[in-house]
């Protein structure tokens, strides 16, 4: 029996890490309306016959945090500033602000937390089924996240500031890897820049040893470095086998800001991550399948 337990524990343990340690990363929305200048980019995606995972996630601004009270968005903004329009546009001013962003160093506040869908678990062991819903108890819930926000005072340290461990807020310079880009002006006058990646398999975040990232979803966003999991799942002994991959998809960064002095009013970046498992562990049967982490991060109340 005691034997047993471990074993069940041990199960538990590799998908905590894998699952509840695996993704890192945002949407972002805004009270008020949009006017009708737009300017929005859309790669055309073949339909193939894979059943890919959609991605779930809910705005920051749809109930609890209300980032429009902010000293950039009370009242109407007068400024000339040109609408990006274009991959290229949207993604150098994107870049521009997030940069700007690190080196101001403002007072934020951040949340982040993880949702396993159960309706996007696919597994073909029914004890991993079991122990997916007891994984998810390890995870950081919206509820739990917002109850303490993450307080940054003003001219702190942006280590934890996408892109994180980094100093500047976006490497990505590739518009090839962007699936779809735009940028609309809302009626008080701030711009809204939504970005959304291509799929990218055991993506890499970056390193600031070598102050550089293999991954283009690690330029923009904060992915897991599969050699952290590694490292983890061969800690623990009972484990004869543990193989996996992450495919990182429609990870979706989103930008209000004050176009007249570039001062961000909220980002929200969403990573979902679709996960493919297979392993071995003492005194069980061999499993394997799928599963969805979605990863939700918000910062708001951005003071300059």
């Amino acid at each position: 029996m005691k034997n047993t337990f471990k074993n069940f524990v041990s199960l538990l343990l590799i998908f905590t890490v894998i699952f509840a340690f695996a993704a890192c990363g945002p949407k972002g929305n805004d009270n008020n309306t949009t006017e009708p200048t737009t300017a929005v980019v859309t790669d055309t995606v073949a339909t193939t016959g894979e059943n890919k995972p959609e991605t779930t996630g809910t705005s920051t601004t749809d109930a609890k945090v209300d980032p429009t009270v902010t000293e950039t968005s009370k009242s109407q903004i007068s400024t000339d500033v040109k609408l990006p329009q274009g991959k290229a546009e949207i993604l150098a001013a994107y870049t521009e602000i997030m940069n700007y962003a690190k080196t101001a160093k403002p007072a934020f506040k951040k949340i982040e937390y993880q949702v396993l869908p159960a309706d996007k678990r696919n597994f073909d062991s029914g004890i991993v089924n079991t122990l997916l819903k007891l994984a998810s108890g390890f995870m950081v819930s919206e509820e739990e996240a917002r109850e303490k926000p993450e307080d940054n005072q003003k001219g702190g340290s942006m280590r934890w500031f996408p892109v994180y461990k980094c100093d500047k807020g976006c490497l990505l310079t590739d518009t090839s890897v962007i699936k779809s880009a735009d940028c609309v002006k809302l009626s008080n006058g701030n711009f809204k820049i939504t970005i959304v990646l291509k799929e990218e398999k055991n993506a890499e975040p970056y390193n600031e040893t070598t102050k550089s990232c293999p991954s283009f979803t690690g330029k923009m966003f904060s992915p897991l470095a599969k050699a952290d999991i590694d490292k983890e799942v061969k800690g623990i002994s009972v484990i004869k086998r543990a193989d996996y991959s992450l495919k990182y998809y429609d990870c979706k960064a989103v930008l209000v800001y004050n176009p007249a002095n570039k001062h961000i009013v909220t980002l929200d970046q969403y990573m979902s991550t679709l996960i493919t498992l297979s392993g071995k562990i003492v005194l069980l049967p061999e499993f394997s399948g799928t599963a969805v982490l979605n990863n939700t991060m918000n910062i708001y109340d951005i003071k300059y």
